[in-house]
């Protein structure tokens, strides 16, 4: 058994992982210049990134 197709399974899982997180903030983003507070969304972003 060779560990290239796992690899290639976790590459696309973490491509996966950064597309999400990509997308949620680009949502924040979209909410703030719809109006929502910069704070808010700033904080949002962080908790997305797992920033504190």
């Amino acid at each position: 058994m060779s560990t290239i197709p796992e690899r290639i399974h976790q590459a696309k899982a973490a491509a996966s992982d950064r597309k999400k997180r990509e997308t949620a903030i680009h949502r924040i983003i979209d909410d703030y210049q719809r109006g929502r507070g910069a704070t808010a969304c700033m904080d949002e972003i962080k908790r997305i990134l797992g920033r504190k």
